[in-house]
C-alpha cells in the first residue's frame, strides 16, 4: 500500500517506465524461474531414466552372481556405474539382506549402508532407483542406485546466473527504451495537464490542442477541445450575464439611492447587510460604520430595542407588515412608517427583513397644520356670519341711536356714549370680518400713535399685569397710509409673542419714530430712505432666538410655541407689511431679547378722521324728496330706516326679499332701491340687475356686511352702483341718498 502511495506521488513519466520496467522483470523473472525449472526437471527425469535402465540391466546380469554367490562377479558388475557420471553409489542385496556388492564414487563420502536409511538418508539432491533381481518370477535380491543431482545444480546454477545477467540486461535496455517511448504517452498528457493548467479565465477557452492519432490520449484530446468550446460558449453566457448582473445591481442600486425612503436589508442576527444612500444621509454614517452592525450599535438602545422587536415580529409570522417607528435624530424624533417584509431562501426558509422606511414627520405636521387650518377656516365662517347678523344688530342700535339725537337733544350725552359704543362694536365685527377672510382691506390715513393708545390698555389686558408695556412716542410723528384694522391685529400678535418670550414676566416696549435720509440705519429698502418712513418698534427683554429661527419665523405654520401656537400670527404680520408697501426687521440675541421693527411709507395725505362727514348732513339744506324702497331680510332694521327716512322727508316703503320688491316695482314707481346683498332667495344683486334692465330710471345703493371683494366675483350689469358696508352711519345713508336723488 505504501508502495502505492509513493508511486501516486510521482510524475506520469516515472510511472510509465517503472510499469514498464516492472512488467519487463516481472515476465523475464517468471520466464527465467520456469525455464530453470523445466530444465531442472527434465534433466532429472532423464537420469531417473537412464538409471532405471542401467540397473534393469545389471538386475539381469547379477542373477548368476547371486545364484552362485559370486560376489567379485557382482562387483565387477557394479563398475559399470562408474561409467554414469551421475551415479555416487550402488550396492547388490541378495534375498536375506546380505550385501553382496557395492559401488561408490570416490568424491563423496556416501556408503552403501544407507541402504537402510534409505528414507531418513535421502535428499533432494539425490534419486534412488531400486530395482528387483528375479529368476524364474521370484525376487532373489535387489540393486540399488543412488545418482547424485550436484552437477545437475551446479550447472543450473551457472545458467541462472547467466540467464539473471541477461535479465539485468534487458532491464537496463527495458529502461533505456521506456525513457525514450514514455513519451509518446506522458508529453500529450503533460500537454493537456499544461493546457489545463494555463486555464485561468475566460479568454483562455480559445487554447485548444493539437490532437493527432486517433488513440485513447487522441480521443483525450478531442474530449477536452470540445469541452473547451462548451466551457467558452459557457463562459461568454456567463460573462454576459455577470456584465448585464452588475449593470442591473449598479442600475438598482443608483435607484434606491435616489429613492426618498430609507431602505435596507437585515439578517436574521440583525446585522445590517444592505443600506441606501437615504440612510447614511440621515444618520450622517459611512457604509463601513453600518454593514455588518446592529441597531444597538447605531440607535438608541430603547430605540433599538423596539426596531428589533418589530424585525423579529415580521421574520417569525413571514408575512409583510406596515409600522410605524419613532426614530430619533438631531433635530428631534421623527416618524417613520416602515414597510418590512421578510426574504426567502431556496429552501424557503427566512433569512433576512427588508425595510422601506418614510419618513412621515413633515406630512403628519402638514396634516396637523390642516387641521388647525380647517379649524381656523370653519372658525372664520362662524365668525363671518356673527359678524355679519351683528352689523344688522349694530345698524338697528345706531338707528334708533340717530332718532333719539333728532327727537332729543337733550340726550346728547347718553347718545354721544351710545354712538361711540357702536363704532366700536363697527371696530370690532371688522376685526372679525377680517379673521373670517371676509374683509377688504381698508386703507386709511392715520397716526400709529393713535393707535397705540388707543389699544394701550387692550394690549395690557391681553398680557396679564405681570408684564409691562411701556409706550416710547416719537412727537408729530408722520402718517402712514395702512389699514387700521391690520395694524391693530399685528401689534396685538408681535405683543403677545413677546409676552410669551419673557415667560410671562418681563418689560415690553412700544416705540415710534420718524426715520429719514440720515437716520436709516434700521431701514432696508432704500426707497423708505428717501422718501422717510415711519417706525414701530416691539422690543422685549425675552430668552430670544437663535439664527436658525429667524430663518423661518416668517414661514406659515412655524411656531415655537408647540401645542399653544398656530404659526400663523407673525406670516400675518409679515403679509400685512408687505401689503403697506413697508418692510419688516427682526434683532435677537439669546437670553438677551428681540426687537421687531416695522417700516411704513411716509403718508402724503391728511388724516381720514380730519374730514369725517358730519352728522350736520342730515339737516343740510338738500332736498329730501322721493320714492325709496328698502329691501333687507332684517325686519327691525327695514322698520327704524322707514321711520328715519320717513321723518326726513322721503316716501319710503320696505320688504323682506326680492320677491315682494319685485311686486312692490311693478305697482309702484321708486326714484331709489336701498337692498341688502345677502338674503334668502334671489339676492340683492339679481334684484339690481333687474331693476337696471327693467327700470333704468330708478336708483340703486347695495349695502351688505361682507366684503366688496366678494361682489367683484359677481356680474353687475349697472358697474356704477354702489356698495355701503354695514353698519353705516345714517348721517352717510343720508348723505349716499342725497347724492342719488339729486345727481
Amino acid at each position: 500500500m505504501s508502495l502505492m502511495l509513493q508511486l501516486a506521488k510521482r510524475s506520469i513519466k516515472f510511472k510509465i517506465m517503472f510499469i514498464a520496467v516492472a512488467c519487463t522483470s516481472i515476465t523475464l523473472f517468471i520466464f527465467l524461474f520456469i525455464s530453470i525449472g523445466y530444465q531442472f526437471l527434465d534433466e532429472r527425469t532423464r537420469i531417473e531414466k537412464e538409471t532405471s535402465g542401467l540397473a534393469a540391466i545389471l538386475a539381469d546380469r547379477t542373477v548368476a552372481a547371486i545364484q552362485f554367490q559370486d560376489n567379485e562377479l557382482a562387483e565387477n558388475n557394479l563398475e559399470v556405474l562408474s561409467h554414469i557420471q551421475s551415479v555416487v553409489s550402488g550396492c547388490i542385496i541378495d534375498l536375506h539382506g546380505n550385501l553382496i556388492a557395492t559401488y561408490q564414487r570416490d568424491i563423496t563420502d556416501f556408503t552403501c549402508q544407507g541402504h537402510a536409511l534409505r528414507g531418513e538418508g535421502e535428499s533432494h539432491t539425490l534419486i534412488s532407483v531400486q530395482q528387483p533381481i528375479t529368476l524364474d518370477e521370484s525376487i532373489i535380491g535387489t540393486i540399488f542406485i543412488y545418482s547424485d543431482l550436484i552437477v545437475l545444480s551446479e550447472t543450473l546454477q551457472r545458467q541462472s546466473l547467466v540467464s539473471f545477467l541477461l535479465v539485468l540486461l534487458a532491464i537496463g535496455f527495458s529502461i533505456l527504451l521506456a525513457s525514450k517511448l514514455q513519451g509518446v504517452i506522458s508529453n500529450p498528457i503533460k500537454t493537456q495537464i499544461e493546457a489545463i493548467t494555463s486555464i485561468k479565465d475566460f479568454s483562455s477557452f480559445s487554447n485548444t490542442l493539437e490532437v493527432t492519432g486517433s488513440d485513447e490520449i487522441s480521443n483525450l484530446g478531442h474530449a477536452f477541445n470540445k469541452m473547451l468550446e462548451r466551457l467558452r460558449d459557457y463562459g461568454e453566457m456567463l460573462y454576459k450575464s455577470e456584465q448585464d448582473y452588475k449593470e442591473l445591481s449598479q442600475n438598482l442600486q443608483e435607484i434606491m439611492d435616489h429613492s426618498p425612503a430609507v431602505i435596507y436589508v437585515k439578517s436574521i442576527n440583525g446585522q445590517y447587510l444592505f443600506i441606501n444612500q437615504k440612510y447614511l444621509e440621515i444618520f450622517q454614517l459611512n457604509k463601513e460604520d453600518v454593514i455588518g452592525y446592529t441597531d444597538f450599535d447605531i440607535l438608541p438602545y430603547e430605540t433599538a430595542l423596539k426596531v428589533t422587536k418589530n424585525d423579529e415580529m415580521v421574520a417569525s409570522s413571514r408575512v409583510p407588515h406596515e409600522l410605524e417607528e419613532h426614530i430619533p435624530r438631531d433635530n428631534g424624533v421623527n416618524v417613520y412608517i416602515s414597510e418590512k417584509f421578510p426574504l426567502f431562501s431556496h429552501s424557503g426558509e427566512v433569512r433576512a427583513v427588508c425595510g422601506i422606511s418614510t419618513d412621515i414627520t413633515d406630512r403628519l405636521a402638514q396634516e396637523e397644520q390642516l387641521r388647525r387650518t380647517q379649524k381656523m377656516d370653519a372658525l372664520g365662517k362662524l365668525t363671518g356670519g356673527v359678524a355679519h347678523d351683528f352689523n344688522n344688530l349694530l345698524g338697528i342700535i345706531s338707528g334708533y341711536v340717530s332718532i333719539l339725537e333728532l327727537s332729543h337733544p337733550e340726550l346728547s350725552s347718553i347718545t354721544t356714549k351710545l354712538a361711540a359704543t357702536c363704532d366700536r362694536g363697527k371696530k370690532l365685527t371688522s376685526r372679525l370680518l377680517s379673521f373670517s377672510k371676509s374683509r377688504a382691506m381698508e386703507v386709511c390715513t392715520c397716526n400709529l400713535n393713535d393707535i397705540l393708545k388707543n389699544n394701550h390698555e387692550m394690549l395690557q389686558k391681553a398680557v396679564t399685569v405681570s408684564v409691562t408695556i411701556n409706550l416710547e412716542l416719537a412727537d408729530d410723528l408722520w402718517l402712514c397710509d395702512i389699514d387700521i384694522a391690520d395694524a391693530e391685529d399685528a401689534i396685538l400678535n408681535l405683543v403677545l409673542n413677546a409676552a410669551f418670550a419673557t415667560d410671562g414676566c418681563g418689560t415690553i416696549v412700544l416705540r415710534t419714530q420718524n426715520i429719514t435720509a440720515n437716520n436709516n440705519k434700521v431701514v432696508l429698502n432704500e426707497s423708505l430712505a428717501k422718501t422717510g418712513s415711519v417706525l414701530l418698534e416691539v422690543v422685549d427683554n425675552g430668552c430670544g432666538m437663535t439664527d436658525d429661527i429667524k430663518q423661518q419665523l416668517f414661514e406659515p405654520f412655524f411656531t415655537t410655541k408647540g401645542q399653544q401656537g398656530t404659526g400663523l400670527g407673525l406670516s400675518q404680520v409679515y403679509g400685512f407689511v408687505k401689503r403697506s408697501y413697508g418692510d419688516i426687521t427682526v434683532d435677537s440675541i439669546p437670553e438677551k431679547g428681540t426687537s421687531f421693527k416695522l417700516l411704513f411709507p411716509k403718508s402724503n395725505h391728511y388724516s381720514d378722521t380730519e374730514n369725517s362727514p358730519s352728522a350736520e348732513l342730515m339737516n343740510s339744506d338738500v332736498n329730501n324728496k322721493g320714492s325709496i324702497l328698502i329691501v333687507d331680510d332684517e325686519p327691525e332694521l327695514t322698520e327704524i330706516l322707514i321711520e328715519i327716512l320717513s321723518e326726513s322727508g322721503y316716501n319710503v316703503s320696505g320688504c323682506g326679499n326680492v320677491k315682494d320688491a319685485l311686486e312692490l316695482l311693478a305697482d309702484n314707481q321708486y326714484d331709489l332701491v336701498i337692498s341688502d346683498i345677502i338674503m334668502p332667495g334671489e339676492s340683492g344683486i339679481d334684484l339690481a340687475n333687474f331693476i337696471s334692465s327693467n327700470y333704468p330710471n330708478t336708483k340703486v345703493q347695495l349695502v351688505s356686511g361682507y366684503t366688496f371683494q366678494k361682489l367683484e366675483q359677481t356680474q353687475l350689469i349697472n358697474k356704477s352702483i354702489s356698495v355701503m358696508k354695514k353698519p353705516y352711519k345714517i348721517s352717510d345713508l343720508l348723505s349716499q341718498i342725497s347724492l342719488h336723488l339729486n345727481s
